[in-house]
């Protein structure tokens, strides 16, 4: 299980909590995160062939608020990710963002 509040310009930019499965990805135990955080480390040392992603919006509870430098209730951007290698569990992490930082856009066509 892994905490921590990502920073960009000085200031809180996300939280995220993560667990990470060491059965399939036994080197993460002993990894390193000061240069790379869990994310990024993950991509690069562990191969994943399925994800899922749940994005929604949610009011800032206090310790998020205390984290993140908000005012308690602030909208928030919560993104939810699971990964799995052929099956095998990999990482669950869940990053929550200041709500004000974010507009969503996609763009698609027929058939896509």
């Amino acid at each position: 299980a892994l905490e921590g509040v990502h920073d960009a310009d000085g200031r809180p930019f996300a939280l995220e909590r993560r667990l990470v499965s060491l059965k399939a990805a036994p080197a993460m135990e002993a990894a390193d995160f000061s240069e790379s955080p869990p994310g990024a480390w993950l991509l690069e040392n562990v191969a994943w062939t399925e994800a899922e992603s749940r994005i929604s919006a949610v009011n800032a509870g206090a310790e998020e608020a205390r984290l993140l430098a908000l005012d308690e209730g602030a909208a928030c951007l919560v993104v939810e990710r699971r990964t799995w290698r052929e099956g095998q569990h990999v990482t669950r992490v869940r990053q929550v963002f200041p709500g004000e930082a974010y507009d969503l856009v996609a763009r698609f066509g027929p058939g896509a």
